[in-house]
């Protein structure tokens, strides 16, 4: 008898738990943009907004930047970009890359895309299919970390 009540104490526990309890999974909305403005200029009333989500070491975000860049050159000021990080998983060094753009802009928010350049440009000794066999890996991890922290200072100015 002890094992049946207790068994039916911890379903009405469990009953009151999940149809009484307010659980709140709504993320509030920040009070600014976390992207990059590209060229410093935030959107206008009149003017097409473009919010892009780029990983720094993707390929496919490589590929589609010349375009983007040279429809924005096109446009001129009728066109706003806002770009924001957004590291795959499966990408090494996509959180890495992705932080580093993020201090640069703390830093120096005009050089920030020279950075996701510099990053685009390099991407063949950041991709994770270069290195992936053996000590290899590990060095390349290093040497990816050193070059980051070199492009973060030039791109930054310090």
């Amino acid at each position: 008898m002890g094992f049946k009540n207790t068994l039916r104490f911890l379903a009405f526990l469990c009953f009151r738990i999940c149809f009484f309890v307010s659980i709140d999974a709504q993320v509030p909305i920040p009070p600014k943009l976390d992207g990059f403005w590209y060229e410093n200029r935030p959107s206008e009333a009149d003017s097409i907004f473009i919010e892009a989500f780029f990983d720094p070491v993707c390929p496919d975000s490589r590929d589609s930047w010349p375009g983007l860049k040279q429809a924005l050159h096109h446009y001129g000021s009728r066109v706003t970009l806002l770009v924001h990080t957004f590291p795959l998983p499966y990408h090494d060094n996509a959180f890495v890359s992705s932080r580093a753009l993020h201090i640069v802009n703390k830093l120096n928010s005009s050089a920030t895309y020279d950075l996701l350049e510099a990053f685009f440009q390099h991407q063949f000794f950041t991709s994770s299919m270069w290195f992936r066999h053996g000590y290899f890996f590990a060095f390349f991890c290093g040497y990816f970390a050193f070059s980051c922290f070199g492009w973060l200072s030039l791109a930054s100015g310090i």
